[in-house]
Parts: C-alpha cells; sequence; structure tokens
C-alpha cells in the first residue's frame, strides 16, 4: 500500500501539508490550553483555603501579641508601682533619724553597772513612731531601775518598757529595754 498514487500538484501537497500541521499545533495548543484550565479550576480551591488560613493565622498573631503586649504592661504597671512605693520608703529615710545618731545618744547615757549586748532600731510607719530595743546584762535590780529612769529622761523618748519578769532576779538580771520616739542630743 505503499504505492499510492498522489495527483496534487506540488504547491497544494505543501499547502495542504501546512493545514494539516496547523490543524495539528492548533489541536495540541488547544488541549494544554484546556489542561492548564483545569488544572487552575482545581488550583482555585486549594487557593481560597490557603488565604483563609493565612488570615486565621494572621488574626490569631494579632490576638496573642495583644495579650502579651498587655501582660507586659500590667508586669510594668505593677514594678512600676513597687518602684514609687520603695522610692516613697527611701525618701521618709532620708527625712528619719538614723540609727547611728540614736545608738550614740542612748550610749552617752550614764549605765553604771549595765553591759549592753544588743539594739535594734525600728522605723515606724505612718505616724508610728520608732522603736528601739536595748538588750543586755544589769548587775542588780536598782542599776537597772535607774538605767531605764535615765533612758526616759533622754529628749525624744516617749516611753520604755521592760517586762516585769525581768525584776525576778535580783543580779546579773537579762534585760531587753523597748523605747518609743526619737533620741535628741
Amino acid at each position: 500500500m505503499r504505492n499510492l498514487l498522489n495527483l496534487l500538484p506540488p504547491e497544494h501537497m505543501q499547502s495542504l501539508m501546512r493545514a494539516y500541521h496547523l490543524r495539528v499545533v492548533v489541536v495540541v495548543v488547544s488541549v494544554l490550553l484546556f489542561i492548564l484550565g483545569v488544572h487552575l479550576a482545581l488550583l482555585v480551591p486549594a487557593y481560597i483555603y490557603e488565604q483563609v488560613a493565612i488570615q486565621t493565622r494572621e488574626a490569631e498573631l494579632a490576638e496573642l501579641t495583644a495579650a502579651r503586649i498587655s501582660e507586659e504592661e500590667k508586669q510594668f504597671d505593677a514594678r512600676a508601682t513597687l518602684f514609687a512605693a520603695d522610692a516613697a520608703y527611701l525618701s521618709r529615710l532620708s527625712e528619719a533619724p538614723s540609727a547611728s545618731d540614736a545608738l550614740r545618744i542612748l550610749l552617752g547615757v550614764s549605765r553604771p553597772g549595765i553591759t549592753l549586748q544588743g539594739m535594734t532600731f525600728a522605723i515606724g510607719k505612718g505616724k508610728e513612731p520608732q522603736k528601739i530595743t536595748l538588750s543586755g546584762v544589769a548587775s542588780t535590780r536598782n542599776t537597772l531601775r535607774q538605767y531605764v529612769g535615765a533612758l526616759k529622761d533622754v529628749a525624744g523618748i516617749q516611753g520604755a518598757e521592760v517586762p516585769i519578769s525581768t525584776y525576778a532576779q535580783e543580779s546579773n538580771i537579762r534585760f531587753t529595754v523597748t523605747l518609743t520616739g526619737t533620741p535628741t542630743p
């Protein structure tokens, strides 16, 4: 069957071949465009899904960032409040009498037969007076009573309290005296 006769002139043959090739190209391009269209149509739901997912994640990120910022602001406000309280306390301390001045004044009080072993100094809060606690050993009840009387006579001391049980012994009496007020020279 290879011996088919073609009676068309060569110009028509070439034109027929061009038309044939053109139809093949059009069919191939049409098939490719159809396949491309189908793929694009199938990608649209995935694209929409990803866009929604991105928007959701961005909204979550914005919420978490806002929550984190508000938490950091709360922590900052709490720290600022603490710093303000510390600053107020320190400014009160700068106006309060110093413990070393109080100790110097109290050590200047005559104390024969008294051995001091400890001292605490507490600044009063608000309008409370400051408290000074002296502890030590007195040789006799009488020397302790005289020392407490001398402490009461110090300017600025409002009161000197000694527990009554302290006077139970006659000699080598361990005592604790609580003074209220601010000793002044």
